[in-house]
């Protein structure tokens, strides 16, 4: 993405008040309601992003990875916990650095606005998929988004899931049960190889689009279309998607 490009060189190259941090799995890197002292560039591992609900549940909104930002809006506080799940190392800035550059410098503010929005798109996409869609519709958006993640040369390999099966389920809206349950499914469909529980291998692309409701879409708006497109071509052209309408019966969150 052009806007995260842009904004990590010019936090490089630019004069920036930073500190290089490294969390341990588990630690914090800001807590809900605090002060927003900080903005936050992922340089390694995964941090995810949650609020604790009033019954003590945890709905996480984001998994933040390599080259992604966090706290880069103007709120006086944090909006949500952000918390290590791997070693993470991070390139930490000063709040004031960052409002500063925002005043001066119109590219940083045009590209720190098309930030905004981009997180705000991904918020509503969110919701569409906690709102609409199947628990293997889920799963299979999961699936979408780490394959998304992977580096482009590694696509075609196994790649490793750095999630918990609850810190999935959390981001789902699904329990652990589920998601195990579906992750095994997609495997029985011939989606994906599931050789340990930490790491699978896309085998049809095709059948993982339209299972994440994405298969009118291919080739447009999913950002790694062409490797789906060409890991299930040969299924597409054999007739071994599943009909439309497949697995339609919605679950509820949680359930």
């Amino acid at each position: 993405m052009r806007t995260k490009e842009f904004l990590t060189e010019f936090c490089l190259y630019e004069e920036a008040d930073k500190r290089k941090v490294r969390y341990r799995p588990h630690q914090s890197l800001y807590l809900e309601g605090d002060r927003a002292r900080s903005v936050f560039h992922i340089t390694a591992g995964v941090v995810i992003v949650f609020r604790l609900l009033s019954d003590g549940r945890r709905q996480i909104h984001r998994f933040a990875t390599r080259g992604d930002f966090l706290a880069m809006d103007f709120a006086d506080a944090y909006a949500h916990n952000a918390e290590a799940i791997t070693e993470v190392s991070a390139d930490v800035y000063d709040r004031s650095w960052f409002d500063r550059t925002f005043q001066d410098h119109p590219d940083f503010r045009r590209d720190v606005f098309q930030h905004l929005t981009d997180t705000l798109t991904a918020a509503q996409e969110q919701a569409v998929m906690l709102g609409r869609k199947s628990a293997l519709e889920r799963t299979a958006s999961f699936i979408c988004f780490l394959l998304q993640k992977a580096p482009a040369d590694a696509r075609h390999s196994y790649i490793v899931i750095r999630m918990s099966r609850y810190d999935i389920a959390d981001y789902l809206g699904l329990t652990f049960e589920t998601v195990s349950r579906m992750l095994h499914r997609l495997k029985d469909l011939g989606v994906i190889d599931l050789p340990k529980p930490d790491r699978f291998k896309v085998l049809n692309g095709l059948m993982l689009a339209q299972l994440a409701g994405e298969a009118q879409s291919v080739g447009t708006h999913i950002p790694c279309a062409m490797e789906l497109r060409r890991m299930g071509s040969a299924a597409f052209t054999a007739g071994l998607l599943p009909p439309a309408g497949f697995d339609e019966q919605r679950s509820q969150p949680y359930s």
